[in-house]
Parts: structure tokens; C-alpha cells; sequence
């Protein structure tokens, strides 16, 4: 319970890093199911969040029967106050 009077600040940097939940909660996951969760708000804030999560499945499902793996080259963290996300992820194909 949040005292009256009190400030308080959600954090989105912490959504899916629970250490209790996911191990290695800092390391990217594709497989990572995200849903498996109680939260309070999806998060979208664009208009063209929901085309991009199509397409993204399109190319993940047309890419997953040809490829054998993906090795991860490059990655590095673009963080702000509200939001976490990759600045850089350079994979290898196989």
C-alpha cells in the first residue's frame, strides 16, 4: 500500500527480468514467453506496433523451417528512464 501523500514511478525496464521467473533475465530470448504473467497494461504506444508484430511473425515463421540457428555476433542495450531495448543485435544465420 502506497502511503497518501507519497510519489511513485513505474519502471517498464523491469517487465520480464523477474531472476525468479527467467533465468539469465538480462540475456535476450526469442523464446522467451512473455505472456506467462500477470500485468496491468500492454504498452502499446504506436499506432504501428500491431503491423509489426504481424510482420514480424510472417518472417519469423517463413525464416524458423529454414533455419538451423541463429548465433548472436553483437548486442548492446539502448535504455532510457521508461523504456528497454536493444540499440544493436547483429546475428549469424545457420
Amino acid at each position: 500500500m502506497l502511503p497518501a501523500g507519497r510519489a511513485w514511478c513505474s519502471s517498464m525496464p523491469r517487465a520480464n527480468r523477474d531472476e525468479r521467473k527467467y533465468p539469465d533475465p538480462d540475456r535476450f530470448d526469442v523464446r522467451r514467453k512473455p505472456s506467462d504473467h500477470l500485468a496491468f497494461g500492454r504498452g502499446s504506444t504506436c499506432a504501428w506496433d500491431e503491423p509489426r508484430r504481424i510482420e514480424m511473425r510472417a518472417l519469423f515463421e517463413a525464416l524458423l523451417p529454414r533455419v538451423a540457428r541463429f548465433e548472436v555476433l553483437e548486442s548492446d542495450l539502448a535504455l532510457n528512464n521508461t523504456l528497454r531495448g536493444l540499440g544493436t543485435l547483429r546475428v549469424r544465420v545457420h
